[in-house]
């Protein structure tokens, strides 16, 4: 819940004078509304910045460095069943490839960088097979050249595999939904 707190305005003919903070701590909020009223101005602030409104973008697409964006967007475009803007097609040589998926919502952009990877991605994608099953999809995804990182797999048959593609990038392959909700988690969970 947002933290609220008036501030006091001492009218004057030049304008306000004073002000007066209701609360010591709110200077470590933003400020979410101002209402107005003869002679008072309160302000209400929120610490959290989920509750504020606004402004808010959203994920036009998600951006992977690549030693070769062009041979990586060919993989991936296969692993995920994505396709190429027509109007802009991704050609060897090209520094910045973008592929999508059929109803445009989902793109991923490839950029070719210099430097190597080195470290563990902070972001990585969770796959779920839109057909059959997690192995079904495991098996797949090795035949086109993902590398096995790690087995996450349950001998109850849930968890995930994790993978990296052939630059390294890491991934998941999570359960099919019908294989989730035929066999939740404990608490329940798909």
């Amino acid at each position: 819940m947002p933290t609220s707190a008036a501030i006091s305005e001492k009218a004057t003919a030049s304008g306000p004078r004073a002000v007066r903070l209701s609360r010591a701590s709110i200077w470590q909020g933003v400020v979410t509304r101002i209402f107005r009223s003869p002679g008072r101005t309160a302000l209400v602030f929120s610490r959290d910045p989920c509750q504020i409104g606004a402004m808010v973008s959203h994920i036009s697409h998600l951006t992977i460095d690549a030693r070769n964006a062009y041979e990586l967007s060919c993989w991936w475009s296969e692993a995920l069943d994505f396709h190429q803007d027509p109007d802009d097609p991704n050609l060897p040589g090209h520094e910045e490839c973008l592929i999508m998926s059929a109803d445009g919502n989902t793109k991923l952009l490839f950029i070719d960088v210099p430097d190597e990877k080195v470290v563990k991605n902070r972001l990585h994608l969770d796959l779920r097979p839109v057909e059959g099953g997690r192995d079904r999809e495991l098996d797949r995804l090795l035949s086109l050249g993902a590398t096995q990182l790690a087995d996450r797999r349950t001998p109850e048959g849930r968890g995930w595999v994790v993978l990296a593609d052939p630059e390294g990038n890491e991934f998941c392959i999570l359960r099919s939904v019908a294989e989730a909700e035929a066999n939740p988690w404990p608490d329940g969970t798909a």
